[in-house]
């Protein structure tokens, strides 16, 4: 059997029997061709279920330009990603899945459409936001740029508590949601989170030359070793507190003549 269709029988085991929400089977009826974000594999769109109802759905991009292999490896990240979300169960300041959707294409080579469904957050990034406020010359107010971070440190303590280092932590995976009362500050995007094992834990970190995090937000372990670990999220967290003083600008480093260290 494939690495594929390994993974997804992993996933079916951690569900069975399971009332975790995220483990209910959705049906997609439509999507938005507008995309609420991207990577360079993945896309999140929206659409609608059977019922009707909304949900923020991740699935890999059907780009020729990626290999069957790529594509194969994409998928089982996915599956990954979704495994990760399940097991982190319910927090207010972390992005909850809804569902998943798993469809078989082919039988002989163990293909199968993927997608997990998440909750919609409808004002968008923190990042977004805090570039659209510098365009109008307007910034948060210090008391909720207070609770945005409080409540971003309160959902990465969590993770924490679990064993679950995120790997990707930026204001661009900051997701804002007002409910009609309140707005509420959620981490999402768990693509290069990972779930620390016993041996992991004994030693604190987890070395993993596949996740390749974004060099800026990289800490210096992370960059020179592909050490990944509670405290390299520290590190990813006091760039995020940087982001957010320069008004969601990429936190770019300078030389001592003032110009910017170009970063590939």
């Amino acid at each position: 059997m494939s690495n594929l269709f390994n993974k997804i029988q992993e996933l079916e085991k951690i569900c069975e029997n399971s009332t975790k929400q995220g483990c209910n089977k959705k049906t997609l009826s439509k999507c938005d061709l507008k995309e609420l974000g991207d990577g360079n594999f993945g896309v999140v769109k929206k659409c609608l279920n059977t019922n009707d109802k909304e949900y923020a759905v991740k699935m890999v991009k059907n780009l020729s330009t990626i290999t069957p292999e790529k594509k194969v490896q994409e998928k089982i990240n996915l599956v990954n990603e979704a495994i990760i979300m399940i097991n982190i169960g319910d927090h207010d300041n972390i992005v909850k899945i809804m569902g998943i959707n798993i469809t078989p294409l082919d039988y002989v080579y163990d293909d199968y459409d993927i997608s997990i469904l998440l909750e919609i957050c409808n004002l968008g990034s923190l990042k977004s936001k805090l570039l659209y406020l510098k365009q109008i010359n307007k910034k948060f107010s210090p008391n909720f740029l207070h609770k945005i971070i409080f409540e971003i440190a309160n959902g990465m303590a969590y993770l924490s508590k679990l064993n679950i280092v995120h790997n990707d932590l930026a204001t661009r995976n900051i997701l804002l949601h007002f409910n009609g009362t309140n707005i509420t500050t959620k981490i999402s995007d768990f693509g290069l989170a990972r779930e620390l094992n016993e041996n992991d834990r004994n030693l604190g970190y987890t070395i993993d030359n596949s996740i390749g995090g974004a060099f800026l937000w990289s800490s210096p372990e992370s960059v020179s070793k592909n050490i990944y670990s509670e405290k390299s999220d520290v590190w990813s967290f006091g760039i995020l507190l940087y982001e957010i003083e320069i008004d969601g600008e990429s936190p770019l480093y300078k030389n001592s003549d003032g110009s910017y260290v170009k970063v590939n």
